[in-house]
């Protein structure tokens, strides 16, 4: 029994895939508090960038 326990721990098979996971919903989290905390900034963006976009007309080829 001790052994099995022993091979269970040393087995390192699937490790890389579950440190990629981990990583990725890190950078996740990093980018939902970045988009949460810019959030009135980047509306204020969009707004001016269709503010400008409404009266252009696109040439008719």
């Amino acid at each position: 029994m001790l052994r099995i326990v022993k091979n269970f721990l040393a087995d390192e098979r699937g490790q890389a895939s579950t440190e990629y996971a981990v990583i990725i919903g890190v950078v996740a989290l990093v980018l939902i508090g970045v988009l949460i905390a810019f959030r009135e900034e980047l509306v204020r963006i969009f707004e001016d960038s269709t503010d400008e976009l409404k009266g252009v007309t696109v040439p008719a080829s």
